[in-house]
């Protein structure tokens, strides 16, 4: 049978299912049938559920486990949980509804000449998101004339045809052949038609004034954003200061600042930096892993 729900905001339809209704309790039980994204202009997109539910009293229906098919984007078909609910919305507003988010980070998007795509897999309406109920990272590799020029990854993204957005990513940017800028979190706006990048503070956490890390010039960079062109090849870093644009600070890997080292102290009754200085010392060591200085000082991580 077909499953209509109709309602002042929305009409759509669950064919070929079957189901049976409580007429106590008003719950609708059923299994099996195709849900597509018609309703939001993506016809080519549908869900198969197995089973599902739905209070007839409040038109939400929702399955834990289905797969979807979207031709358009997706390489294979991917699990994951689906959800339709009729919510009243302003005229001309395009519902957020069906939703789907695979169990998995491991959706794999259709070649494309620009970028790759591995990850969490989410429909909300017709906005693609790389969301997935695992909620572990994604990674986006964007191509420059065949070649990687920047891998992003997080675990917010939104996907479109021109923009890919992110409200936190960590970045890092390739060039003269091993090198790299690396920054471990920021806010992120990606034009793939123009071909240009804006990344910017994050809104809050530890990692708002985290600095960028240039390893060819060995420079950490403090800035409040970073703007790159692909087709020009240029970057721009710039501090915002009131309506004014000011230039970056640059600083060498070597430059030593006895202030800034002394002030390290104040969060802590120590100086983490010389107990780094000592472990390696003493165990003659060039790297020092987290988890061995917990060890060695009894504390946990």
């Amino acid at each position: 049978m077909n499953l209509s729900i109709v309602t002042a905001s929305d009409s759509a339809t669950l064919a070929g299912t079957n189901a049976t209704l409580g007429i106590k309790d008003g719950v609708l039980l059923g299994t099996g049938g195709k849900f597509t994204w018609e309703t939001v202009g993506l016809p080519q997109a549908y869900a198969v559920l197995d089973n599902y539910s739905m209070d007839i009293r409040n038109p939400r229906l929702k399955a834990e486990s289905s797969t979807l098919t979207y031709t358009d984007k997706l390489a294979n078909p991917i699990k994951g949980v689906f959800e339709f609910q009729s919510k009243k919305r302003p005229k001309n507003v395009v519902s957020t509804f069906p939703r789907f988010m695979s169990f998995k980070n491991d959706a794999v998007l259709k070649k494309s000449a620009d970028f790759e795509y591995k990850g969490g897999f989410a429909l909300s309406g017709n906005t693609v998101l790389s969301s997935s109920i695992q909620e572990k990272y994604t990674t986006i590799v964007v191509k420059k004339d065949g070649k990687v020029a920047f891998k992003i990854s997080g675990r917010k993204f939104t996907v479109g045809d021109s923009l890919i957005t992110s409200p936190a990513a960590t970045f890092t940017g390739y060039f003269a052949e091993k090198d790299s800028i690396y920054h471990p979190s920021g806010k992120l706006i990606y034009d793939r038609l123009q071909q240009n990048l804006r990344l910017s503070k994050v809104d809050d956490g530890g990692f708002k004034e985290a600095s960028y890390t240039d390893s060819y010039h060995k420079l950490e960079i403090t800035a409040d954003a970073m703007r790159w062109s692909l087709r020009d090849h240029k970057v721009d870093f710039y501090i915002l200061v009131a309506k004014n644009v000011v230039p970056a600070l640059f600083e060498s890997f070597d430059y030593f600042n006895p202030e800034r080292f002394n002030k390290i102290s104040e969060t802590f009754s120590f100086n983490p930096l010389v107990v780094v200085n000592n472990y390696a010392k003493k165990n003659n060591l060039t790297t020092v892993k987290l988890s061995e200085l917990a060890k060695a000082y009894n504390k946990d991580l």
